[in-house]
């Protein structure tokens, strides 16, 4: 035989669950609006937007690699692949967008009660002589022989802690912390946007200056090559010494430049590695130069001034703002009583 129950306060207390999410919370926080912008919203159409081999083709500057529009360089783009992959400040960004996650996850759960549940189960065993003769009765029909076996369970749900949130401080609360976790992952964005930049920088800089440096190597040889020309037309009587020491001076300054520039071109390159967050081969950073056609694409014509609403650093400022504006709502509703 086996009896299970549970006790009747769990129907009263779904019900006062239902009740209390039937009310509602008033929320005191400012009604947020965003502010309408005075250039246009909406991307410009016509024919002279529209390339005429690809009519209505979407911009190469949306998506999440859209980067790859505006640095087309294959030794850049690996670089810059690479440095998303290993770069230490990104990784801590991506890590706080974890435990922002974590905080309005642990705030959110504030707006629901917490419950506690539990169990047992009892077990016991009559036997068939402490019956009498209904006992010898079921014994002799063969239903059990040693005696009468009994099962009860029970299951208890009780609720240790909840703030009916009248005035919404605990929706406003949750809703800072979802503002908060997204202005974080806003951060992020910026970060490797940031990181995107500094690493396209750190890569041209480095070939300008490379560049600078054969040029001055180039220099320097030509200047040795004077300079030991007019030695010998000093030893021969044929130039004299003002001409001679102009191209000595000439010569020291063309050896000074190659050691800036020999000096400029591994700072480059420790710092392009510090960005990318790994030693770089020589094959990785050689062979390119400013002049090449498809080290940096051009940006369309004809973008809108909305665009810049698509940058992370404004929509985390935004998201700052609606946290604060929530955090508004929690304060005022603190001057009013709680109620758990």
């Amino acid at each position: 035989m086996t009896v299970f129950s549970i006790p009747k306060r769990i129907a009263a207390f779904t019900a006062l669950l239902l009740t209390t999410a039937s009310l509602g919370a008033c929320s005191l926080a400012p009604d947020y609006t965003r502010p309408q912008s005075p250039v246009p919203n909406a991307w410009p159409t016509g024919q002279a937007y529209e390339p005429a081999d690809a009519p209505g083709k979407p911009s190469p500057l949306q998506g999440p690699d859209s980067w790859k529009a505006v640095f087309r360089g294959p030794r850049l783009q690996a670089l810059i692949a690479k440095s998303l992959e290993n770069n230490r400040d990104l990784r801590v960004a991506l890590l706080n967008i974890e435990v922002a996650r974590a905080n309005y996850r642990v705030q959110d759960a504030a707006t629901l009660p917490t419950l506690n549940a539990g169990g047992s189960t009892t077990r016991a065993r009559t036997p068939i002589s402490a019956l009498g003769a209904q006992g010898a009765s079921a014994g002799a029909s063969g239903s059990g022989t040693k005696g009468i076996t009994y099962n009860s369970s029970q299951a208890q749900v009780s609720v240790t802690s909840y703030e009916l949130d009248l005035f919404g401080r605990v929706h406003s609360l949750s809703q800072q912390a979802l503002e908060q976790y997204l202005s974080t992952a806003e951060a992020t964005a910026t970060t490797r946007l940031s990181l995107i930049a500094e690493v396209a920088n750190a890569y041209l800089t480095l070939v300008s200056d490379r560049q600078l440096l054969a040029l001055t190597q180039d220099t320097l040889r030509t200047q040795e090559e004077t300079y030991n020309r007019n030695k010998r037309m000093f030893d021969r009587g044929s130039s004299s010494a003002l001409d001679l020491a102009q191209s000595q001076t000439s010569v020291d300054t063309a050896r000074a430049n190659l050691e800036q520039y020999t000096r400029l071109v591994a700072q480059d390159r420790n710092a392009l590695e510090l960005l990318v967050g790994t030693p770089l081969t020589d094959a990785e950073i050689e062979g390119a130069s400013l002049d090449d056609q498809d080290v940096l694409g051009d940006l369309p014509a004809g973008l809108p001034s909305d665009l810049v609403l698509r940058r992370p650093d404004v929509r985390e400022a935004e998201h700052t703002l609606k946290a604060a504006n929530a955090n508004i709502g929690a304060a005022r509703a603190a001057f009013f009583p709680r109620s758990r």
